[in-house]
């Protein structure tokens, strides 16, 4: 570190390049058909990037530094782990897109804050420091909505079809410009509407009346014919578990392991489910909704803690914490003795006591659920080792790569301009997605998408020339 303490600016515009490298790449191998068949846990994948980081930060050690722990690298372990859960979830709630664009758009907000009027970092123009956030921020915000599959789909149909001749449909454009079809329809078609959703809520009603009797019936059918092929499945069972023990001699020890952990798995979640156990985050079904006056779009409404929320905007909420909790996650190293370089250990240690802290928190919650701290272990999500670990290894090697560009570029530049910079990684998760993965197609859509990152990099212009040494 006593090197690199005289490179200065230079350093820092390195070191948050090799950033924006690997925090826009590592979730590119995660992308894959094979990664995407088992759907993994969200925590799963944030082991992944958690181990891996733990292991590489050794390898400072070869560069000469000494091994130092600081405490303060768990606080930084605590934000980053919880941030990147809620990130996750944002993901899974509100789409790639925007929870992307909104927790990047939050963290350089939350870094600029801290750094200037927190650590009383100096700029050489306040002016166009700003100009360079709100550049960044609004190049995000473009990237973002462009790379929308609505709007993709939207600017995609009009380039094919052009401009509707049907006079019963009126277009305009509202304030975010976003294309909205208004369908005019004659009072006559209204009633009639009208009279067709009175009808449909009365067959529905009625249909609902009828499924008890339906279910009890079914339930008595049900009973019988268990009983008829309840024999032929005593006879059969020897000769499967015969074939499955073969079988199971034949399999890979990666294979064996990961069924050991996910064993019983489905079965515990039906138990829970029998039990009426309500889970985190689960959609509201028909049964609950029955007897409500105002009818709920299920796909849009979900559970959490208790309360119904609105799934899009809980989403939204979950990529915000992201933003909050990752924009500070180096904020305890200005605290640190050590920075830079030394710190890395401390951070990928404290990472990794997080995550192995949350698992037991999760194994507890299972168990006291289940009764049993073996049920509570089956219960616990499958790591995929066959499946992941090759994509899993090379993600987090990726993301730990950025991790350490974005030290270096904040112990640099400061925690304003450094962890800023670093956050336009999303144009080359976004040119990943463009050229790679086609996530964006079309003509307009590409073009607006590549102006928004042009702004992007505009703002990373004016913020590169204001670090004051």
């Amino acid at each position: 570190m006593d090197g690199l303490a005289s490179c200065g600016t230079g350093c820092g515009l390195i070191a948050a390049f090799i950033g924006v490298i690997g925090f826009g790449s590592f979730g590119a191998p995660l992308k894959g058909q094979a990664a995407n068949s088992v759907n993994p846990d969200p925590f799963v994948l944030q082991t992944y990037k958690s181990t891996m980081c733990f292991l590489t930060s050794f390898l400072v050690l070869f560069l000469g530094e000494e091994y130092k722990f600081s405490p303060l690298g768990i606080v930084s372990g605590l934000l980053w782990v919880s941030g990147g859960i809620c990130g996750i979830f944002g993901i899974r709630n509100s789409g790639l897109a925007i929870s992307v664009g909104t927790w990047s758009a939050i963290t350089v907000l939350v870094s600029f804050t801290w750094g200037i009027f927190i650590f009383g970092e100096q700029v050489k123009s306040m002016t166009s420091t700003l100009t360079g956030i709100v550049l960044m921020i609004g190049g995000f915000i473009g990237m973002t909505y462009f790379s929308s599959p609505d709007v993709v789909a939207a600017l995609d149909t009009h380039t094919h079809t052009g401009v509707a001749n049907d006079n019963a449909n009126t277009s305009y454009t509202d304030s975010n410009m976003v294309d909205v079809h208004v369908d005019v329809d004659s009072d006559e078609d209204k009633d009639n509407d009208t009279d067709v959703r009175s009808r449909e809520k009365k067959k529905k009603k009625k249909d609902q009346e009828n499924g008890l009797e339906n279910k009890n019936k079914s339930n008595a059918t049900t009973v019988a014919s268990v009983s008829n092929t309840s024999s032929t499945v005593m006879s059969s069972s020897l000769e499967l578990d015969q074939n499955s023990n073969d079988e199971s001699l034949k399999e890979p020890l990666l294979d064996q392991f990961d069924k050991m952990i996910m064993n019983h798995h489905n079965d515990n979640d039906e138990e829970r489910q029998g039990e009426g156990t309500i889970s985190p985050v689960s959609f509201d079904n028909d049964d609950n909704n029955a007897n409500n006056d105002v009818d709920i779009d299920d796909e849009n409404q979900v559970i959490f803690l208790g309360m119904k929320w609105n799934r899009r905007r809980l989403g939204i909420l979950g990529a915000a914490m992201d933003g909050v909790l990752g924009g500070g996650n180096l904020i305890p190293m200005h605290y640190s003795s050590y920075h830079g370089l030394e710190y890395i250990i401390s951070f990928a240690t404290g990472a990794m006591i997080v995550t192995i802290s949350f698992w037991c928190l999760r194994l507890g919650v299972n168990a006291h659920e289940q009764k049993s701290l073996k049920k509570g272990w089956m219960a616990l999500p499958s790591m995929h080792l066959r499946t992941l670990f090759v994509p899993g290894v090379l993600s987090g090697t990726l993301w730990s790569i950025g991790n350490i560009g974005q030290i270096m570029s904040v112990t640099f530049l400061g925690e304003s301009i450094g962890m800023s910079i670093v956050q336009s990684s999303m144009i080359i998760s976004g040119v990943l997605g463009i050229m790679w993965y086609r996530e964006v197609k079309g003509f307009k859509a590409i073009l607006y998408w590549s102006l928004s990152a042009f702004v992007t990099f505009l703002g990373i212009i004016f913020l590169s020339r204001e670090h004051k040494s």
